[in-house]
């Protein structure tokens, strides 16, 4: 497995890819400096999306998890740079009903994509945050970020 590691807001994160695919991203306490190209540019484009230059990071992965998880973060993928969804949500769009909240909030626990599967896009039924690993005042920033992104994007048709 090939691992390399970076700062970006005072949190030390590392990308660890494998085959070629991205496996996890996530918090680290380590140095890592593997140099293959395709982790260079997985750390370029990661950076770039945390400071609000893309919207969408490229990168091949990999989803990993119990099949419930990857249900979870496939649903995830879903939902689109600058919108928010309830876990009651996500859980009514995989089960039907809202009853799934802590099962969903416990996969995203689990989520090994960070930024890949967007899992900071999710929020309480009643509009506060929820918990992040990265902690609440990032899963803040992010989502900031991503709102004050789609407010200054132009309307299509318009210059």
């Amino acid at each position: 497995m090939e691992r390399i590691s970076f700062e970006f807001k005072g949190i030390s994160l590392f990308v660890a890819m494998e085959r070629n695919e991205v496996v996890r991203i996530g918090r680290t306490d380590e140095a890592f400096m593997d140099r293959s190209p395709l982790l260079l540019r997985a750390q370029e484009e990661i950076f770039r999306y945390l400071s609000g230059e893309k919207t969408k990071i490229d990168l091949p992965f990999r989803l990993s998890g119990t099949p419930f998880q990857r249900k979870v973060y496939e649903a995830i993928l879903s939902i689109p740079y600058g919108e928010r969804r309830s876990y009651s949500d996500v859980s009514a769009m995989l089960c039907g009903n809202g009853k799934a909240s802590r099962a969903i909030g416990t996969a995203l626990k689990a989520n090994p994509l960070l930024f890949l599967v967007p899992c900071h896009r999710i929020v309480c039924a009643d509009g506060n945050e929820g918990g992040y690993v990265l902690g609440k005042s990032f899963k803040r920033y992010l989502l900031e970020m991503e709102s004050v992104r789609c407010l200054s994007r132009p309307s299509p048709g318009k210059a």
